[in-house]
């Protein structure tokens, strides 16, 4: 049995939207990234699949996940209880270099199931959509190409969204920047909060 429900365009129809419109895109993206990392339950979720076409806007301008068939869910309490190798330290995910206009998430089910904390889902939303390294095909440079100048002097939102994707060094934390993205995309997207 198949149930299919039509929630709105696809990601990649906004591509050519206004900035505003895109911002507030990415934002919610960032958001869903962080909320699977870092929900309240015991359980972290990661998006293993994340592309245009696996994502959606709802008419009323809401970012909804279309396709969670490659999602792997992890037990954080199995993984306090069986405390495996470097169960406490953070897995961080590494850039992958790969031929454009292909799928370049690689990651590793057996670190991301043996780890408490991950980066895995800001990578991957930084690496596959957001950032300048992102190179879906038919959607070079990213959800947020042709960035504003003033966006990147004030804001340095192209730094962060690279840095997110490919950090420059060993102590740039992807769990630090994000705290700056979440703040920066609300910003811009003029959210409340």
């Amino acid at each position: 049995m198949v149930v299919e429900q039509y929630v709105g365009k696809s990601l990649g129809d906004y591509y050519l939207s206004p900035w505003r419109t895109r911002v507030g895109l990415a934002y919610q993206l960032f958001q869903i990234a962080d909320l699977l990392t870092n929900n309240k339950g015991n359980w972290s979720l990661y998006w293993t699949d994340v592309s245009y076409d696996n994502i959606a806007v709802d008419p009323d301008g809401r970012v909804v996940v279309v396709d969670l068939e490659n999602i792997i869910v992890v037990d954080k309490l199995k993984i306090i209880q069986d405390r495996p190798p470097e169960w406490d330290t953070v897995l961080t995910s590494t850039f992958d270099e790969c031929i454009p206009n292909h799928n370049c998430l690689s990651f590793s089910p057996d670190n991301l199931c043996t780890r408490l904390v991950a980066d895995h889902n800001y990578y991957a939303v930084c690496r596959g959509i957001l950032s300048s390294y992102a190179d879906d095909e038919g959607h070079p440079g990213g959800l947020l190409h042709s960035m504003p100048d003033i966006i990147k002097t004030t804001w340095g939102l192209d730094k962060l969204l690279d840095e997110c994707a490919k950090p420059s060094s060993e102590q740039t934390s992807r769990l630090k920047i994000k705290d700056q993205l979440l703040t920066v995309l609300a910003e811009l997207a003029g959210v409340n909060g």
